[in-house]
């Protein structure tokens, strides 16, 4: 369910699409008919487990146990079974407790136990066919003519091919993969960064830092799909880093040291916006063979940042909530029909070692139903924000809850005015101490986020930046 590698269609690999669907739903049949029989031999001999009637009330419970104890002891297979079932049934459950999908890899920790129940079922299936047959046949003689002995072979042969086919059909996507793979036919770029990448990004970083006499370090994630891996590894440990979520790029204050600003999508606005700055030079791209290179430019110090070609002012409009948090609107453009680009300057910012910032900025018709949600939105979750950055927000009819880097290819915005609203809240983290050890953890979902208030009380954008046509 991820995007992640993509295959050219000139792949043998992708040509054969629908088998390549047909294997997979036949693995599926085979590990869910597997695991069924797998359940039915490891619980089914519970039934043979039995205590004295005399016992009653509370007794009865450690006289079961003992009686279960003797059970297995008696029953290697039994044993087996039920320690096999166990292996295939605890895992995937403390997984379902997970903040996001369970992911097919995950299930590696149950290898070899998925093969190991196939060949139970298929071991099972031929012991207990002639059972099976034995009440059936009569029925089937009446009708057709069938030997037993050919019935149990069909069945025997049947089950063996069933699993050997669905072997060869993984084994030849396996090699097909591979051979894409080897004629440059898959592209892996954003499948993520490995963890020795990710350190050794960090110590570069640092190093660069010191020889350009930066004194922080901002890193653009629009894609949630890496944030949290470089949230960890690159900016939580380093106090003069800031990593920065979402739709927005937060920029320091015109009265800060010199900082280098990190872009991790070379096709995402944030990229663009930061080629196009007057006091920004590219000074590296640091490779990261796992996903696109780290784009490194150094942000001069400069009196506030002057209007951009393509920007606009905007009349003063402050909004702020009750915890000391407050954006002030001072400019805007329309980048592209369905994307507006507004640029704030926060004058409070109510900081926290233990909670992120979460902005949400939304556009809505005068008339709309607030139940049917905003037309357009941008999202932004900077790890800390300070009196006098800049933060530039790409309102978009595009917008997606894991991040949006394209948004150029946004629906045009419906020619009608539209009115600005922005949300506040935070991502807490939990704290707890373990020895000499600081346990961090997000808290689920964060406080939720609350409509801030502004100084004019129903702040309409300007008919230049929703109702032209695009540019």
């Amino acid at each position: 369910n991820t995007p992640y590698p993509a295959i050219l269609d000139t792949a043998l690999y992708a040509r054969m699409g629908r088998l390549n669907r047909l294997i997979q739903t036949g693995t599926m049949l085979v590990y869910i008919v597997s695991y069924l029989t797998l359940t039915l031999l490891a619980l089914a001999p519970l039934r043979r487990v039995r205590i004295p009637v005399s016992l009653a009330g509370w007794r009865r419970i450690p006289a079961w146990l003992a009686s279960l104890r003797r059970a297995l002891q008696s029953d290697a297979r039994w044993r087996a079974y039920l320690l096999l079932w166990v292996w295939l049934t605890v895992p995937p459950l403390t997984m379902l407790r997970h903040g996001k999908t369970v992911q097919p890899h995950y299930l590696f920790i149950l290898y070899p136990a998925l093969f190991l129940s196939v060949g139970v079922a298929v071991d099972a299936m031929i012991r207990e066919t002639p059972r099976l047959l034995s009440l059936l046949l009569p029925l089937l003689q009446s009708r057709f003519r069938i030997h037993p002995r050919q019935a149990q072979r069909a069945v025997t042969w049947s089950a063996v091919a069933v699993v050997l086919l669905v072997a060869l059909g993984q084994g030849t996507q396996a090699v097909l993969f591979i051979a894409a793979l080897g004629g440059n036919q898959v592209n892996t770029v954003n499948f993520g960064y490995p963890l020795n990448q990710l350190l050794a990004a960090d110590s570069a970083l640092s190093a660069m830092q010191r020889s350009q006499h930066a004194g922080a370090v901002v890193v653009s994630m629009p894609s949630r799909y890496i944030a949290s891996a470089m949230n960890s590894t690159l900016i939580r440990e380093h106090s003069d880093r800031t990593g920065v979520v979402g739709d927005c790029l937060v920029l320091p204050a015109p009265s800060a040291d010199p900082a280098l600003v990190v872009s991790t999508r070379a096709a995402s606005p944030q990229a663009r916006l930061l080629a196009a700055l007057p006091n920004a030079n590219r000074v590296r791209d640091y490779a990261m063979p796992g996903d696109e290179p780290l784009v490194i430019y150094r942000l001069n110090r400069q009196a506030p940042l002057p209007l951009l070609s393509d920007e606009r002012a905007l009349s003063a409009v402050t909004w702020q909530d009750g915890h000391g948090n407050a954006l002030r609107l001072v400019a805007g453009t329309r980048t592209a029909a369905g994307v507006i680009r507004l640029r704030w300057v926060v004058q409070h910012a109510a900081e926290s070692a233990t909670e992120t910032p979460q902005f949400e900025i939304q556009a809505l018709a005068p008339t709309m139903n607030a139940a049917r949600g905003p037309m357009a939105r941008a999202s932004c979750q900077p790890t800390t924000l300070h009196a006098g950055e800049a933060i530039f927000t790409w309102v978009t009819t595009a917008w997606s809850a894991t991040g949006t880097s394209l948004t150029a290819v946004a629906p045009p915005l419906p020619g009608t005015p539209l009115t600005l609203a922005v949300l506040h809240g935070t991502l807490s983290l939990w704290q707890g101490t373990v020895g000499p050890l600081r346990v961090l953890a997000a808290a689920p979902g964060g406080d939720p986020l609350v409509p801030m208030t502004p100084s004019d009380a129903k702040y309409q954008l300007p008919n230049a930046l929703t109702m032209h046509a695009a540019p």
